[in-house]
C-alpha cells in the first residue's frame, strides 16, 4: 500500500469514528449503514480536497447529507438548499450546498452543473455518488423493500430490492434566500429534460433504425443516386452506433394545400426534449422558411444538417444539432420529414473526416475538385486542414465552400498572416467565423477583443467559441454567433478582417513603422533594437 493510500485510509477511519460519535451508537446495523453511506459519499473525493482537510467541516457535511437521504416519498427529485462553510486558502467561506436525490440516469451531474451556471451560481465543489438503496414505507412488512420510504440499507449493486439513486451535493458560493426558488425551478426544468431524453432514448433510436430499414426497402423508388442512398443508410447506422446522443424527435407531414406546400407537425410524434419545445408550430408554409430550409424540402435530397437556435439543457450547453431525414412516395414526392435533435458524441470530434459516412463523400469531392495531385504534398496539406476543420462546420458547409476555405487556410499556414473566413448558416440562424491569427498574439485578451468586435459588427445576441492550437505558427478561433436579423445582414469579410488585424496589431509594429517614417531602414532597425525592449 502506498503512503498516500495509507494516509487516506487513516483519514477515513478518523472521519468514520467522528461520524459514528455524532450520529451512531444506536445499533451495529445502523452504524454499518452509516459507514457504507459515508464511504460511498466520500468515494469520489480526492485526498487534497480542501473540504476533507478540515475534518470538522466534512463531518458537518456528512451529517447534513445523511439526514437528507433518509426519505424519498415519490419519484419526484428531492432538492434542498443548505447553508454551510468551505475552507479555502485558510479561510472559511459561507456556502450554499445544493443537494439532489433522484433515480439514477445518465447526464444528471453535467446537467445540474449547467443549470446552476445558467442561474448565475458560482460552483466550488461537486460530490456525486450512486447509492444502491433499499427503502421501506411506513407500516410495510420488515422484509419489504422498494424505491420509496425510509432508508433501510445500502447494497453494493442494484437488484429487485435495492434501486440505484443518484445523490449529488454541489457546494456553491452563498446566495441570498430569494434566489433559491428560481434556481430550484431551473434545476427541475433541467432534470425534466434529462428524464424525457433518457426515458425516450430507445424510442428515438428505434425511429432512426426504422427509417434506415425503410430506405433499404424503398431504395429503388428514391429520387437520389444509389451511392447517396447507400451513404445515407450507413450514416444513420453510424449515428445510432454511439456517435449521436439522441435527445429529441419530431415528425412532420408534408402536403399540398391550395397550391402551397405545407409542413404539418404530428403532435403525437414528439419524443424526448421536443415535448418541452413550446415554439413548435402545428403548420408552416414552406415558402415562409429561410431559403436553404425551403430548398431542402423541395429538393430530392435525403438528409440535411442544421443547428438549433436553442441550447441543450442536457449534458452540455451547446446548441442542439439537427439531423433531418425525408421520406418519399413511389412517385418520388416528399411525404414526411423526421427531425432528430441531440449532440454529436465526443469521439466524432476526433475522427478523421474520411471515416464518417456522407461527410467522406463531401470531402472526397472537395479533394478531387482541388486539382491537386493525389498523394502529393498539396493534397496532403489540404486533407490535414480538413481533418482539423471544426466538425460542426464540416457537417453544414457545402463541398464548394469547404474547398474554398480549406485552400485559403493552406495558403496562409506558417506565414504569420491573420485571416477571417465567414459563413452564414443555411437555415438563417447563425454566422460562423473562422479566425486565424499569429500564435504569439493569441491569448484570452485577444480572443475576447476579436469576439466583441465581431459580435458588435454582426449584431449578434449570443456566441459560442472554441480554439485550436497545433504545431502551426497560427492559432484558430472558431466563433459561432446567433444573429436574429441574419437575413438583412450584409457582411464585408475583407473589412472585418482588416479591423481584426488592426485590433491585435502589436505596438512594436507601429513603433517600427513610425521609425521608418522619420529615418532610413538602417537607422530604424538600430533604434528599434535599442528601444523596443524598454517598454
Amino acid at each position: 500500500m502506498s503512503k498516500e493510500s495509507r494516509s487516506r485510509e487513516l483519514q477515513l477511519d478518523t472521519i468514520l469514528a467522528a461520524v459514528t460519535l455524532a450520529l451512531g451508537g444506536k445499533s451495529a446495523a445502523k452504524d454499518d449503514l452509516l459507514h457504507r453511506f459515508t464511504k460511498r459519499y466520500l468515494g469520489n473525493t480526492s485526498s487534497d480536497d480542501s473540504a476533507v482537510k478540515s475534518s470538522e467541516l466534512i463531518i458537518a457535511d456528512i451529517v447534513q447529507a445523511w439526514h437528507f437521504v433518509q426519505e424519498r416519498k415519490s419519484s419526484r427529485p428531492v432538492i434542498a438548499f443548505e447553508e454551510g462553510l468551505l475552507e479555502e486558502n485558510g479561510r472559511q467561506l459561507p456556502t450554499t450546498v445544493v443537494r439532489v436525490l433522484l433515480d439514477d440516469k445518465p447526464f444528471i451531474v453535467d446537467s445540474l452543473r449547467q443549470a446552476l451556471l445558467r442561474s448565475g451560481a458560482t460552483i466550488k465543489t461537486v460530490r456525486n455518488t450512486v447509492l444502491f438503496s433499499g427503502r421501506r414505507k411506513t407500516g410495510a412488512a420488515k422484509d419489504s423493500l422498494g424505491r420509496f420510504g425510509q432508508l433501510i440499507g445500502i447494497a453494493r449493486s442494484s437488484d429487485d430490492d435495492y434501486s440505484a439513486e443518484s445523490f449529488c451535493s454541489i457546494t456553491c458560493a452563498r446566495w441570498g434566500g430569494e434566489r433559491s426558488k428560481p434556481i430550484e425551478s431551473e434545476l427541475r426544468d433541467a432534470l425534466n429534460h434529462v428524464s424525457a431524453a433518457v426515458g425516450n432514448y430507445k424510442e428515438m433510436t428505434s425511429a432512426a433504425a426504422n427509417l434506415r430499414r425503410n430506405l433499404l426497402t424503398n431504395a429503388e423508388y428514391l429520387p437520389v443516386s444509389e451511392e447517396n442512398v447507400a451513404e445515407s443508410i450507413e450514416f444513420i447506422g453510424w449515428l445510432i452506433d454511439n456517435h449521436f446522443t439522441f435527445l429529441g424527435y419530431e415528425k412532420y407531414r408534408i402536403r399540398e394545400k391550395a397550391g402551397e406546400s405545407i409542413i404539418e407537425l404530428e403532435s403525437d410524434s414528439l419524443l424526448g426534449v421536443s415535448r418541452y419545445k413550446s415554439e413548435l408550430k402545428s403548420q408552416t408554409k414552406v415558402s415562409s422558411l429561410p431559403g436553404a430550409a425551403a430548398d431542402f424540402i423541395r429538393r430530392p435530397k435525403l438528409l440535411s444538417f442544421a443547428k438549433s437556435s436553442k441550447r441543450s439543457k442536457v449534458h452540455r450547453p451547446a446548441y442542439y444539432d439537427y439531423v433531418l431525414i425525408k421520406e418519399f412516395d413511389k412517385a418520388g414526392q416528399v411525404t414526411h420529414m423526421h427531425r432528430f435533435l441531440g449532440l454529436y458524441t465526443s469521439s466524432v470530434y476526433f475522427r478523421e473526416a474520411l471515416s464518417i459516412p456522407l461527410l467522406r463523400k463531401k470531402v472526397s469531392r472537395a479533394l478531387e475538385n482541388s486539382g491537386y495531385t493525389k498523394n502529393g504534398h498539396n493534397m496532403k496539406d489540404l486533407l490535414q486542414v480538413i481533418n482539423t476543420f471544426p466538425r460542426d462546420e464540416l457537417f453544414q458547409v457545402s463541398s464548394k465552400a469547404l474547398l474554398d476555405i480549406a485552400i485559403g487556410i493552406t495558403k496562409i499556414r506558417d506565414t504569420g498572416t491573420s485571416k477571417l473566413f465567414v459563413r452564414k448558416d443555411f437555415y438563417g440562424r447563425f454566422v460562423s467565423c473562422l479566425v486565424y491569427i499569429p500564435r504569439e498574439l493569441f491569448n484570452t485578451k485577444s480572443r475576447l477583443a476579436i469576439q466583441s468586435l465581431l459580435q458588435q459588427r454582426l449584431q449578434a445576441e449570443d456566441v459560442d467559441f472554441n480554439t485550436y492550437l497545433s504545431e502551426s505558427s497560427q492559432a484558430r478561433i472558431h466563433l459561432v454567433f446567433r444573429v436574429p436579423s441574419i437575413r438583412a445582414l450584409k457582411i464585408d469579410q475583407n473589412a472585418l478582417e482588416k479591423e481584426i488585424v488592426e485590433l491585435i496589431r502589436p505596438w512594436e509594429e507601429d513603433f517600427m513603422e513610425r521609425l521608418r517614417e522619420v529615418g532610413t531602414e538602417d537607422e530604424a532597425q538600430q533604434q528599434y533594437e535599442q528601444f523596443a525592449e524598454c517598454f
